[in-house]
């Protein structure tokens, strides 16, 4: 919080102060070489130079030297380069030789990978950026680039290999990807996608990966109609190891949103449109960005949406989301049974908890979900309440704290409901009443399929499944 504030006060005395008519831009020429693994940069400050350049901890693994142009070595400490007596409009060089990682599976976030003859890149690996008041102003990367290589970066792109960083934190992840593939440009309801099939995948592959992407965009588009953020980096990438058509997969922020997907190619087109985890990530941008350990709202609400948004687009049909979604609660039921949602979030370390913690989580969702359609007679729904969250909320850059978002989905109803469940089936035991929500909306569970009742509750589970 004193951060916040500090930094807020910086923005108020920059903004307002006599002369101070736009913040600095700062320019960074990025030369990538043949291997993609050596990057030479030379950053030029629009007036006077920051007091250092940070970057993350594992930078120092790849730093090779760093200069003030014209003169000797600057010192780098770990992360940090000081620069000190330094004039106005200054140039600093510095070369950076990665080391990507080459064997196994990434498991994790955003890491610096070779993967085929194409590179994935850790941002923080290699971009070194002002610290301190010159930190205010925004940075434009131009790459230069080899014959027959691309670029894919989180960031805004102003120009052909050129970008403008904004406004999120230095520490949030990101990637930038080089290599041969081609970026496709999808638009979906005037919110663009750029996608970078990874390792350049065969023709059909290709065709049946763009196409999944795509349709899975189009159905989390029908939660209030229109993709919840305004552009998106995609980044499809093959892994080597597992046992479903996609291992691995996780969203960014650092630098803007991104999804990024680790696929195995043998898997045919069907298994991919069937499958829920683009969806599922998709879906992750309707909240802000937020503390891991607030798995239970984090994932829970992704996890509801990924089947209730994978119906309305016809991925799958209404009987099988309802399937899904019963399946997983009675297995985030059966584990961790003497944690509280709330404590299996704090502990998902532990074996086999992930499951109480998103499928409570999903739980929750449906059960408000469901309050806010039967307490307005279907007039207000979480769909609505999403949509104002994009207004007011999806943009800041600061990571939320679950309480603080519930506070403000209750503001957004002129309610407690969001609140008062938190209190009643996230930190209290047991698992949430998921079969109560099912008795409510007419729906039995025979041999592990659903059966549909007739009468009052058809209404509310129809128009769950229906899109906006």
């Amino acid at each position: 919080m004193k951060f916040l504030f500090t930094h807020f006060a910086a923005l108020i005395a920059v903004c307002c102060s006599a002369g101070a008519l736009a913040a600095p831009l700062h320019v960074y020429s990025v030369s990538v070489d043949n291997s993609l693994e050596r990057l030479e940069v030379t950053a030029c400050f629009d007036g006077p130079a920051p007091p250092m350049l940070g970057a993350e901890d594992t930078a120092v693994l790849h730093i090779e030297k760093m200069q003030l142009r014209g003169t000797g070595e600057l010192t780098v400490r770990g992360w940090e380069a000081t620069l000190s007596e330094v004039p106005d409009d200054a140039c600093v060089e510095y070369v950076v030789q990665l080391r990507p990682e080459t064997v196994g599976a990434q498991t994790g976030g955003p890491e610096t990978r070779r993967i085929g003859r194409d590179l994935l890149t850790s941002i923080g690996d290699w971009l070194w950026r002002p610290v301190g008041s010159a930190a205010l102003g925004d940075i434009e990367v131009r790459f230069e680039l080899p014959p027959g290589v691309a670029v894919s970066a989180p960031w805004p792109r102003i120009g052909e290999n050129v970008f403008r960083v904004g406004a999120t934190p230095p520490e949030w992840p990101g990637v930038v990807a080089f290599g041969g593939f081609e970026l496709i440009e999808l638009s979906v309801h005037g919110v663009l996608l750029e996608l970078a099939l990874i390792d350049n995948p065969q023709p059909a592959l290709r065709e049946a990966l763009t196409h999944w992407v795509e349709q899975a965009a189009r159905a989390v588009s029908t939660v209030y109609g229109v993709f919840p953020v305004s552009r998106l980096q995609v980044i499809v990438a093959p892994t080597p190891r597992g046992n479903k058509p996609v291992p691995w997969a996780y969203v960014a922020r650092g630098g803007g949103p991104a999804v990024h997907l680790f696929v195995r190619p043998n898997f045919p087109a069907g298994e991919f449109m069937r499958d829920w985890s683009v969806v599922h990530e998709m879906s992750h941008l309707f909240l802000p960005y937020m503390k891991s350990g607030d798995a239970w709202l984090v994932e829970g609400l992704p996890t509801y949406y990924q089947n209730v948004a994978m119906a309305r687009g016809g991925l799958i049909p209404t009987e099988e989301a309802w399937r899904r979604m019963y399946q997983g609660f009675d297995l985030g039921e059966a584990v961790g049974a003497r944690f509280t949602v709330y404590e299996a979030s704090e502990r998902m370390g532990r074996r086999g908890l992930y499951r109480r913690a998103y499928w409570g989580g999903a739980a929750y969702v449906l059960a408000v979900d469901l309050h806010l359609r039967q307490a307005s007679a279907g007039t207000s729904t979480l769909d609505d309440v999403l949509l104002e969250m994009r207004r007011c909320c999806l943009a800041t850059n600061y990571r939320w704290q679950a309480e603080d978002v519930v506070a403000r989905l209750d503001a957004a109803t002129a309610s407690d409901v969001f609140s008062k469940f938190f209190e009643e089936q996230i930190k209290s035991r047991p698992f949430p009443d998921y079969r109560k929500s099912f008795d409510a909306l007419g729906i039995d569970i025979l041999g592990g399929h659903p059966i549909f009742g007739e009468g009052a509750a058809a209404k509310y589970r129809d128009a769950i499944m229906a899109p906006r």
